[in-house]
This record gives C-alpha cells, sequence and structure tokens, in this order.
C-alpha cells in the first residue's frame, strides 16, 4: 500500500466513526503480475466491506491497521461468495498454485497445459485449447467408441454388460431399437409395445417418448435380427471349421413341425462357442432329402459349406438318410476330414435315452399307477388338503408332488423321487379317499426305488 493510502486510512482513523459516506480505495500492486483488487468500505462503526470479483480472480482478506491513530484495532476484507462458473472450459480445467508467490494458473486436466489468470476472468483461450486439446479428442473417441456397445452384447463376447454413458439427449430411434431388443430378448408379443400402461410409464419416464405401432415394432425387430445376423456372419467368416447339431420337434400349440440348427465351434481364446443358426419349419412327411435341402441351404447362407467338421443328430431313419446325402454332396469337394468318417455323429444323449426307456418298459405298470396316483391328488384341492393332513401326521418334509413329461426319462426320475418319499402316505389316503383304486403295493414301490437309483446313475452318467 503506497503511502498516499495509508495517509488516508490515519484520516479516517482519527475522525473515526463520524463519517457519514462510504470511502472507496483501491490498492494495486505493480510489482506483481496477477493484479489484486481490494475494496474496501468504511461506515458507521465498522470497517470493511464485501468485495465484487469475476470469475476465475483469486481472492485475498487484507489487513490494514494504523497504531498511531487506532490501536488494537483491524481492518478485515469480509469474503464473498464466488458467482458460479458457468463457461464450459471448467469442465477440463482447475486453478493450480504455482511458485513461490503461488500465482494462480488454470491448469488443463487433460494434457497439464497452464494459462495465466486474467485480469477480467475470460476463458476464451480456455475454450480454443480445450476444442483443439489432443488428449481430450483421444479420450473422447475411446468414449464414443464405448457408447456403440450398448445394443446387444457382440458376437464374439460371452459379456452380458453394457456400458453406461449416455449423451444425455433423448433420441427416439435409439429408444425404439432398444424397444426392439426387449421384445426379442424376453419374446414378448409386439402389440405390447401398444399397451397403455406401458406407453404412460415410458411418458412418464421420458415426456418426449412417442408411441409405436405394432407394426413399427415388428420392422425394428427385423433390423435388429439383420444387424446381428451380419455380426455373426462376419464372426464365422473367421472360423476354421464348425460342427452343427440339429434336432426337430413339432408344436402342440400351432401343430407346425420345426427344425432347428445350431453351430458350435472353438474362438480363437480357446473357448466353446455356439449360436442358433436356424430355425424353420420343416412340413411332414419330412423325408430324409427335405432334412438334407434344409440343411445345405442354412450353409450356404451362413458361408459356412466348406468348413463343417461334424453334423449331430438323433437316430431316426430320416437323419440317417439326410446325413448320407450330405455326405456324398461335401464328398465331391473334398472338405471333410478323415474321408467323412467322423462327419454323422450320432447323440449320445438320445442313444442314452433309449436305452432308459427300454429300462423302464420293464415296470411301465408301476410308473403308470404312480403318475395316475400324483395326477388324482393333485385334481382338487380337497384331495391336496387330506394329502397334506396326512403329511403332517407322519412328520414328512412338506413337498408338491409333481407331474413328469413321458418323453423325458430325467423328468420321470424327479416324479418317482418326489413320490418315494411319500409312500408312506398313499396307503393311509386311499383309507380316507373310496375312488382311488390305483395305489402301488409295497412291492411297487421296491422296484420304484430300484428304477430310481438306476435313473439317478443315468443322470450322472449324462451330465459328467
Amino acid at each position: 500500500m503506497d503511502k498516499s493510502a495509508e495517509d488516508a486510512f490515519s484520516q479516517l482513523g482519527r475522525t473515526g466513526g463520524n463519517s457519514t459516506s462510504p470511502v472507496n480505495i483501491i490498492d494495486t500492486e505493480g510489482g506483481n503480475d496477477n493484479e489484486e483488487e481490494l475494496e474496501y468500505s468504511l461506515g458507521d462503526e465498522e470497517f470493511g466491506s464485501e468485495e465484487e470479483q469475476l470469475e476465475g480472480d483469486t481472492q485475498a482478506p487484507v489487513q490494514t491497521s494504523n497504531q498511531d491513530a487506532i490501536e488494537g484495532d483491524t481492518l478485515d476484507a469480509f469474503k464473498k461468495k464466488k458467482r458460479a462458473r458457468k463457461s464450459e472450459a471448467w469442465d477440463d480445467f482447475e486453478d493450480v498454485e504455482v511458485g513461490p508467490q503461488k500465482t494462480i494458473y488454470s491448469e488443463c486436466r487433460h494434457c497439464q497445459s497452464r494459462f495465466k489468470k486474467t485480469k477480467t476472468g475470460t476463458t476464451s483461450s480456455l475454450l480454443r485449447h480445450r476444442k483443439n486439446c489432443s488428449k481430450r479428442l483421444e479420450k473422447l473417441k475411446i468414449v464414443e467408441a464405448r457408447q456403440q456397445k450398448l445394443n446387444f452384447p457382440a458376437a464374439d463376447s460371452s459379456s452380458n454388460a453394457h456400458s453406461l454413458l449416455h449423451t444425455g439427449k433423448f433420441d427416439m430411434a435409439a429408444m425404439r431399437q432398444s424397444a426392439a431388443e426387449w421384445v426379442l430378448m424376453h419374446e414378448h408379443p409386439f402389440s405390447i409395445v401398444e399397451e397403455d400402461g406401458f406407453n404412460l410409464m415410458m411418458k412418464k419416464g421420458m415426456p418426449e417418448w412417442q408411441k409405436i405401432s405394432r407394426t413399427i415394432n415388428k420392422k425394428d425387430c427385423l433390423s435388429v435380427y439383420e444387424r446381428e445376423k451380419q455380426k455373426l456372419k462376419h464372426l464365422l467368416s473367421k472360423v476354421k471349421k464348425i460342427s452343427l447339431t440339429t434336432d426337430l420337434w413339432k408344436s402342440k400349440n400351432q401343430k407346425i413341425e420345426y427344425m432347428v440348427i445350431t453351430g458350435h465351434w472353438i474362438d480363437t481364446q480357446w473357448r466353446l462357442q455356439k449360436r442358433v443358426l436356424n430355425f424353420v419349419h420343416v412340413p411332414p412327411p419330412r423325408p430324409g432329402i427335405a432334412i438334407a435341402d434344409a440343411i445345405y441351404k442354412c450353409m450356404l447362407d451362413w458361408g459356412i459349406e466348406t468348413k463343417i467338421y461334424t453334423v449331430s443328430v438323433d437316430n431316426a431313419s430320416n437323419n440317417d438318410t439326410a446325413l448320407r446325402c450330405l455326405k456324398d454332396t461335401f464328398s465331391r469337394n473334398k472338405c471333410l476330414l478323415a474321408k467323412g468318417k467322423l462327419f454323422h455323429v450320432r447323440c449320445c444323449a438320445h442313444i442314452l435315452n433309449l436305452m432308459v426307456q427300454d429300462g423302464l418298459s420293464e415296470i411301465q405298470e408301476i410308473i403308470h399307477d404312480i403318475r395316475a396316483s400324483v395326477e388324482f391328488v393333485n385334481k382338487t384341492e380337497g384331495r391336496r388338503l387330506i394329502f397334506g393332513e396326512i403329511v403332517h401326521q407322519l412328520r414328512l418334509p412338506d413337498l408338491v408332488l409333481i407331474y413328469d413329461c413321458k418323453t423325458r426319462w430325467n423328468s420321470t426320475y424327479e416324479m418317482l423321487a418326489c413320490a418315494l418319499k411319500f409312500h408312506e402316505v398313499f396307503p393311509r389316503f386311499k383309507d380316507r379317499e373310496p375312488s382311488y383304486t390305483f395305489c402301488p403295493s409295497t412291492e411297487d414301490w421296491e422296484k420304484a426305488q430300484d428304477a430310481s437309483y438306476q435313473l439317478l446313475l443315468s443322470i450322472n452318467i449324462s451330465s459328467a
């Protein structure tokens, strides 16, 4: 502070609180590059005032005293809250103190470039650097690359994780794509996007949401399918050898025969990969030639006709015919390993199923009685209550009798294992329910126990 300022403070100290108007004093230190403006105000019995700062200016309290005029009194500058920084530059810059004089600089968070604070606190130079900072632009490219993975995981990735990065802007096209992926993932009907509850929920979360019709949703689902198909086709182009499995069955609801074709291969990381390549309708009587044509058409569609290693099918006669036709076709192109000796693989699970079903035929009547008993108990609520009371009286585990699928022997094992736990309950239930006439005997339960043990061994073999 220069001499004129000291004289002014000395004079004010002598006059004390008689001054009725504020006096402003600005002290500028010429020797400091970063100019500091200090503003003081004198009022009744109180020194000091709030200072007005521009964005980015530094602030330091200054105390001035005149011991000759005022003893024991100090002049404090009251701090005022800094105005909020609204410039985008401060997203990538921060203030740092440099040197013994603690000069304030603005430092880039990415490349650590420093810019001297201006007198007015403008950020034009910071914005120019922010726009051209090479390290910042490089990080933005990485973020954009991650944002492109917000859709389904890559075809060669086993991870289901999605990027959480978002621009914050509403994009109806992206929402339509996400809705199509949601419908495909959970097998919802296309009409679900037209339901009032769904649109009300979306509208509350996103006011910009626009209602989608089932027709548009169907088109979006087909677009997602084509996109994922191209990704998988690109992945299969790098695969050297691939094995196929196929199976046929009839839908009970639609009364239509389907065939599914699944591809299996080892990727570059030595991980087993599998994808459903085709799901087509094969009309009856499904001769071997028709099955062979459907499989070969699928191979051509995916561009893997020269990469087939093996094809696994069950032991039906029409599958044998289909594999003979395919083997003859591929042998002409000389693209089979070991001259096609490994081409036709019979399904081990199907062979095991035939063996188990043949063994179960020996106690077919016993299994029929147990299956009928389970169905009889579960048919009405009153019968279930009577059965449950007997279970509690015998202090047995509180379980529910389960049905089986006649064509799946592992479900037959689950039904037998559960019913065997209540073999003491069924005779007592027969005493309370006269219409129950097919209760298995003690000898039948013993045979069922032996069959259940053999089925358990088969399950352990199939899962090994």
